[in-house]
């Protein structure tokens, strides 16, 4: 029940809030620190906060428009790019292997890469740093 109550595993949960990952992770370090030498303290932890790359990607819903693109079929072409889509099935040795298509490893990597996607005259990207996890739009 207390994780359905605060989002974690544990009988007592410290919740620090802010816009700035950096400052928080400090805070908490701090705060582990302090707590740490309280004799009865078992498995503390920080979560963990990675800073993690992400990329935006902001439809022109007008210039798809005018090409008679939908929103639905611009994100399905995005996300076979990005993540891969099995599009067919081919039969081997009494196995059937998927057959999937998507950009290669470097170019998911590489905003310059998503930029080139022809698709770039009708969307913006750009990179951004990971959310920070909130509650209550905190």
């Amino acid at each position: 029940m207390d994780e359905v109550l605060s989002g974690v595993r544990s009988a007592i949960a410290v919740k620090i809030f802010g816009p700035d990952l950096i400052e928080l992770r400090k805070i908490g370090e701090q705060v582990r620190d302090v707590i740490q030498p309280i004799a009865g303290v078992v498995d503390l932890q920080l979560e963990p906060q990675l800073p993690i790359r992400q990329v935006q990607i902001h439809y022109d819903r007008a210039a798809a428009a005018t090409y008679g693109l939908s929103m639905e079929q611009l994100s399905n072409v995005v996300e076979t790019a990005l993540n891969g889509r099995v599009v067919s099935q081919v039969a081997e040795n009494q196995q059937l292997i998927d057959i999937s298509i998507s950009l290669t490893e470097k170019a998911r990597n590489s905003l310059d890469a998503i930029r080139a996607i022809p698709l770039s005259l009708l969307c913006h990207c750009r990179q951004r740093k990971n959310r920070i996890q909130g509650e209550l739009g905190r």
